[in-house]
């Protein structure tokens, strides 16, 4: 059996235990655990019982996973190493503060390490170059609750980052968290100090949550006058059936289920892996109700706050599994169109690229995409604009010669820009290339490099197949040498699932699409 077809099996097999999970009527999600909300559940406590942690295992989650350095993991960025840290710092020193449950000296050696840790990746951090959402407002957040706890870390470029907070709450009134749900209810820690946390419990979640956040949902429980038992249910929930399975670990959202059936579905599907009728009868009739029951629009847990790219996604995977997601159209134009591209969310500030991908991947999928030429033209006019101006580098594709000549009226620029793009793709992943195969010496983004170089092969206008086909075989090559790697970073990774759903495709053996020049 060859590597694709291992992969094949193991695929299907994971489609079948997503099957079962749509059948148990429990929520669902296999994102790994996070360091930072598991700090943040260690530190809850009723009210009126100061002596009496309400996760404890979640405390002792965050000891046993502190680095030699006396850091904690940075999953993807030195910010991620921040933040993690001074999660778990803060946990370890309002632990110390209450005295109970650990010897203290032991905590405070603990303690001492990771502050002398998080001194460091402060000291290391550039704060002018950092474009991760939120950083201001959860990084200085946490540094002032460190502060109230007696740990005070002065850096070079703290006043920068204050001024940085200053101006994203000067843009941040409180009608704006009161008045309406928004993305800031994933992370309502970063706001503690700044709102009145009892006005916002009318937009928590059916299922408990504050947008699907074990943190956010933790420090709502922290800072609302009146406990609510939902919350706390909530909580409950996610130690018990998330990844961690009750190991004291807990995600970074959860449950995620319509994220993980939506992507997976789409990505295998494209990637010629089967899906059994039984499989997609059950998995489909779980999207599509979500989809029905909130009136077209979903996010990435059913009725969780909605946005366009899982709107997007659910949408494909429904045409792929035989449905008929036309019906739905109308709400996710309606919803999430504006003048010049589609928002992610309803109270969106900064535009998103991948949303736009994927309604234009999504709209381009109908067998007659004609009646969405104008939104089509507007999702491919703000990709390729963003491109040019070094945002994003990523694939277009289009359909037959009428319904392009329609597309190109509209939006004529595209004729020039898209084939423009597909080689600035090209050039940029053949570059960084690493003599070995591999793309940053990761499997998971030489997987996804496979990927994006098995599409620009298929382009008319990309021309040096040869050169295409060895660093795709040389990828390729890479991931079946660290193939035992890749199992085990999949079991650390932020989305658990995430290798077993990009490995087949660039796994796929690769064919070109051949054109005739004949009449031109």
């Amino acid at each position: 059996m060859d590597a694709y077809e291992s992969e094949v099996d193991a695929s299907q097999a994971l489609i079948k235990w997503l099957a079962l999970q749509c059948s148990s009527n429990s929520s669902f999600g296999s994102m790994s655990p996070s360091i930072y909300d598991t700090a943040w559940l260690s530190m809850l406590q009723k009210p009126g019982d100061p002596k009496h942690w309400l996760f404890p295992e979640c405390f002792d989650y965050v000891l046993k996973t502190q680095l030699p350095d006396g850091g904690w993991p940075a999953y993807a960025s030195i910010v991620d190493g921040i933040l993690n840290t001074a999660a778990a710092l803060l946990a370890i020193r309002k632990h110390l503060a209450v005295g109970h449950g650990h010897k203290t000296s032991d905590l405070k050696e603990i303690s001492s390490r990771a502050e002398d840790a998080l001194r460091e990746l402060l000291r290391r951090w550039d704060v002018s170059s950092c474009d991760q959402v939120g950083f201001e407002l959860l990084v200085a957040t946490h540094l002032r609750l460190l502060s109230s706890e007696g740990v005070v870390l002065d850096f070079s470029q703290l006043a920068q980052l204050q001024a940085l907070r200053d101006a994203k709450l000067a843009k941040l009134p409180a009608s704006s968290v009161y008045g309406e749900p928004s993305t800031l209810y994933h992370s309502l820690e970063g706001l503690i100090g700044h709102i009145d946390f009892d006005q916002i419990g009318q937009w928590r979640e059916p299922n408990g949550s504050m947008m699907a956040s074990p943190s956010s949902t933790a420090a709502y429980l922290m800072h609302a006058s009146n406990w609510d038992a939902l919350a706390e249910a909530y909580l409950r929930d996610v130690l018990r059936n998330s990844s961690g399975q009750g190991g004291g670990g807990v995600p970074c959202a959860w449950p995620t289920s319509i994220f993980e059936l939506s992507w997976v579905v789409t990505t295998f599907i494209e990637s010629g892996i089967s899906i059994g009728e039984a499989e997609a009868s059950v998995i489909g009739t779980f999207l599509e109700s979500t989809l029905r029951a909130q009136k077209g629009v979903v996010g990435f847990a059913p009725w969780s706050f909605p946005d366009a790219d899982d709107t997007a996604k659910t949408a494909m995977a429904l045409f792929y599994l035989g449905r008929r997601p036309e019906t739905y159209i109308p709400a996710l134009i309606n919803t999430f169109e504006t003048t010049d591209h589609f928002r992610t969310y309803l109270a969106e500030r900064n535009p998103s690229i991948s949303a736009n991908i994927n309604v234009l991947s999504f709209l381009l999928l109908l067998d007659d995409p004609t009646p969405y030429v104008p939104q089509i033209a507007k999702a491919a006019s703000f990709v390729c604009g963003r491109v040019f101006l070094g945002e994003v580098k990523e694939k277009w594709t289009q359909k037959n010669k009428k319904f392009c000549e329609q597309l190109l009226s509209i939006a004529p620029k595209l004729k020039e820009q898209i084939p423009l793009i597909s080689l600035q793709m090209l050039m940029t992943a053949l570059r960084l290339q690493g003599c070995d195969g591999g793309w940053d010496n990761e499997c998971e983004l030489t997987a996804y490099a496979i990927l994006t170089l098995s599409s620009l092969v298929q382009l008319p206008w990309t021309g040096t197949h040869e050169r295409l086909i060895d660093a795709i075989k040389h990828g390729k090559t890479f991931l079946t040498a660290h193939r035992s790697e890749w199992k085990e970073a999949a079991r650390l990774s932020s989305l658990k699932l995430s290798p077993r759903y990009c490995v087949p495709q660039s796994y796929k053996p690769v064919t070109l699409c051949v054109t005739s020049n004949a009449g031109a």
